[in-house]
């Protein structure tokens, strides 16, 4: 910050001048009132992952995270990470800090539940606490890998909270078969989008 101005995205806003829904978001989290001074994509909740960034698993089973993934999930997270899979045909890799969120949720359902006794036979099965190495790569379990034939080419979709891998060519059939449908559109925009 430099005098009156914080620079944010390579544009310089003057305090008060920040969006309001950011002002009103973090005055309703934090119980502040009043102008920001402070780079608010750095508060959890304020950064999410988003967009594909095509790269490969190595012959080892090592995925390297994208290096804008990495660098914001060092960040806000650290280096270690939950990767799972709610299907066997993705791996989901959860920064750890967001899986115990996961897990928060479901304490808190009755431990004779179906539904979370599956979520979590199918997590834990899949499921390993890994750690991301120097260069930035995860291991991706041998489990998953093998289910999701994730090997060579694969998508890594940021899907807010965590990161999703593909087989590239599998999520592109997938894709082709199940496009978006103008009936999702439309739950879509009665959910509020």
């Amino acid at each position: 910050m430099v005098g009156d101005y914080v620079e944010r995205s390579g544009k310089k806003w003057a305090k008060g001048d920040e969006p309001e829904h950011i002002q009103g978001q973090f005055s309703a989290n934090f119980g502040f009132r009043g102008s920001l001074d402070f780079d608010t994509s750095l508060l959890p909740g304020f950064f999410m992952f988003r967009g594909n960034h095509p790269t490969r698993v190595d012959e080892k089973g090592r995925l390297k995270l994208p290096a804008e993934y990495k660098r914001r999930a060092e960040e806000m997270y650290g280096a270690q990470f939950y990767i799972t899979s709610t299907d066997g045909k993705r791996a989901e890799i959860y920064p750890l800090k967001e899986w115990e969120k996961i897990e928060e949720s479901l304490a808190k359902i009755p431990k004779f539940n179906e539904a979370k006794r599956r979520f979590l036979d199918i997590t834990n099965y899949f499921g390993q606490v890994t750690e991301m190495d120097a260069q930035g790569r995860v291991l991706i379990p041998q489990l998953l890998r093998e289910a999701a034939i994730l090997q060579g080419e694969v998508v890594v979709l940021g899907m807010q909270t965590y990161l999703e891998v593909a087989n590239h060519d599998g999520y592109k059939k997938q894709m082709d078969a199940n496009p978006l449908s103008a009936e999702d559109k439309n739950a879509l925009a009665d959910l509020g989008l």
